[in-house]
């Protein structure tokens, strides 16, 4: 795939990640602040499917059940597809 080219899917989008911004504050012993902003090389148009995800304020989940996605890694294999 060319890294200037998006390609949209009716579900998905695929795009280039020209730059990723990691939380000062990760802690890879413990996971802490596992988060991170990723810039992608084009624009992505929003669809039925594809939105900006909104994070809730902490008051909103602490002590509540959550559904959380994102790439996961299990003891030491690093899986490439984004889990739920």
């Amino acid at each position: 795939m060319d890294r200037n080219v998006t390609r949209i899917h009716p579900y998905f989008v695929e795009a280039w990640v020209s730059r990723i911004i990691i939380n000062p504050n990760y802690n890879p012993v413990n996971f802490d602040s596992d988060i991170a902003l990723l810039k992608l090389n084009t624009p992505v148009e929003y669809n039925h499917f594809v939105k900006p995800i909104c994070l809730p304020a902490r008051d909103d989940v602490e002590g509540k059940n959550a559904t959380v996605s994102g790439n996961s890694n299990i003891g030491s294999t690093q899986h490439s597809i984004l889990t739920k």
